[in-house]
């Protein structure tokens, strides 16, 4: 799960093709790229990032622990064009060292105007926010050079929908520019907790009241289904 302690989360097939063909496109993913492998298997963007290239035919490039301290040695000795870093992360980075570096997405931590500073006219500069019960990144800000707000996440993949609604009661939409609790729908959201029912109910949620005013976003012969990612946005 992504906060609180470790559990597991149930995802299918479906949600991670789902996820992986969204991601490959808005993060300029493609046979070309030689992707950095850099993230603990323990954190979720490290299968995006491995079966993601995979899928689309990408080089993965997999550096030696002792690389691992130098990266922009690492990076530019294995040819890497394309990698994820959380900010925090970037920002101890001289972005000038590296050499082969084209497509940077930060994600895992808030993105910093630090971070932006160093690296937006560097590289192409991602931000991707997404929880793990919604396959690893559901939303993506891929114009940070443009806007140069490191508070702005962009919008939904192809492959879910976001929803903005009142933060003590999902029943209700807020209206566009208030502040809400952030939901995401689609093929992304998982099955929910691992021999957790009672969490699964509490964080996945189906057809709220305002459902039917949206038919057409989702297949009207199912139940929408929603994870309330208790996240407030605007």
């Amino acid at each position: 799960g992504t906060t609180g302690k470790p559990k597991g989360v149930v995802i299918d097939h479906g949600s991670f093709c789902a996820s992986s063909k969204a991601f490959m496109q808005r993060m300029k993913l493609t046979r070309a790229s030689s992707v950095f492998h850099f993230t603990s298997y323990a954190f979720d963007i490290s299968m995006g990032g491995t079966f993601g290239a995979l899928i689309t035919g990408a080089c993965i490039c997999v550096p030696s622990e002792e690389m691992r301290f130098d990266l922009p040695g690492a990076m530019n000795t294995l040819g890497a064009t394309w990698a994820f870093l959380t900010p925090s992360v970037a920002n101890i980075q001289d972005a000038s060292a590296f050499k082969t570096l084209q497509t940077l997405v930060c994600g895992g931590e808030a993105m910093t105007p630090e971070t932006i500073g160093t690296w937006a006219d560097k590289v192409e500069l991602m931000n991707g926010y997404g929880p793990t019960e919604c396959t690893i990144f559901a939303v993506a800000n891929a114009d940070i050079p443009a806007s140069r707000d490191h508070t702005n996440i962009g919008r939904a993949m192809n492959g879910g929908h976001t929803w903005v609604v009142d933060a003590t009661d999902h029943n209700y939409l807020v209206p566009v520019g208030c502040v809400g609790e952030l939901l995401i729908s689609g093929p992304i959201v998982a099955r929910g907790y691992l021999n957790d029912g009672a969490k699964t109910a509490e964080s996945f949620i189906e057809n709220p009241d305002w459902v039917h005013h949206f038919a057409s976003a989702e297949d009207p012969q199912r139940p929408l289904r929603l994870y309330k990612t208790g996240d407030m946005v605007r």
